[in-house]
């Protein structure tokens, strides 16, 4: 049984806009409340509610259904209570027995692993992702190559089988559009157990979404070796600021994801 106390902070802290958005739905403000397509029905005239303050949404359309962040999650990903509940909360394991009932399974993964090393051969061949990365202070190319980091360009797609491209979408990499979800973002990939489980994307140009995760809880560490064999270790409200910091010479270095991003799973690992 999942305890309703947990049910309830979910519902009050995970923020059902960010992860709409991060499903590359345009939202746009109209009043007190967010408008965009709805995904689950041809849409040609924005029909999708959000109220972000209450934090439900609502299809005025074909649909019309609704709910809060479980029901979008169990709606978009196919998953049921349980499934959801895990993936908000980011207990979603990778080794576990059971991870075949969830959305997260080891062959996706596999296939997220390939999305980051596609991503960092693509950062290595465009100049102006490069120079972005040096104007944030991460000018060492050991750096860049050890850490993984990457570039998305759009050319994914092009590349990627059905079974790749159908993981991705799992993953969220790939939106329920069809698009790149981090085109046109340096891209740095978080890990588990040596492996990549999320990225984080930070776009070149400014826009409206500057920088992104996939969906779901947050998962992953960066630089996880920053916090082992080390008597004190840094720990940077970005990932940029900690790459930028790995940079200069300090390797004792890991991040959080924002100033409200200290994940248990980060403790754990420093514990």
């Amino acid at each position: 049984m999942i305890e309703q106390s947990q049910i309830d902070q979910i519902k009050k802290t995970t923020d059902l806009t960010a992860i709409i958005r991060r499903s590359g739905i345009e939202l746009k403000r109209k009043g007190k409340q967010l408008t965009g397509l709805c995904p689950f029905h041809a849409d040609r005239t924005p029909s999708l509610i959000i109220d972000p303050v209450k934090n439900l949404w609502n299809c005025l359309g074909a649909c019309s259904e609704g709910g809060d962040v479980y029901k979008w999650v169990m709606k978009t990903k196919g998953l049921s209570f349980p499934e959801a509940h895990a993936l908000l909360s980011g207990q979603i394991g990778i080794y576990e027995n059971t991870v075949s009932d969830y959305a997260y399974q080891v062959e996706d993964l596999k296939w997220l692993e390939r999305t980051a090393d596609h991503y960092h051969k693509t950062l290595l061949e465009t100049p102006s992702a490069q120079d972005y990365l040096k104007s944030r202070g991460i000018t060492d190319s050991e750096v860049i190559t050890g850490l993984r980091l990457g570039y998305a360009d759009g050319s994914l797609l092009e590349i990627i089988s059905d079974e790749g491209r159908q993981a991705l979408r799992r993953l969220g990499v790939i939106t329920l559009k069809g698009y790149e979800l981090m085109r046109g973002c340096v891209v740095f990939p978080l890990l588990r157990g040596g492996i990549a489980v999320n990225l984080y994307g930070r776009r070149l140009e400014p826009g409206e979404i500057s920088h992104l995760y996939l969906p779901g809880g947050h998962q992953g560490i960066f630089n996880p070796v920053g916090a082992k064999n080390t008597e004190e270790a840094v720990i940077t409200e970005s990932v940029i600021d900690a790459c930028a910091l790995i940079s200069a010479g300090m390797r004792n270095v890991t991040a959080a994801y924002g100033i409200n991003g200290l994940t248990d799973e980060i403790i754990n690992h420093l514990k």
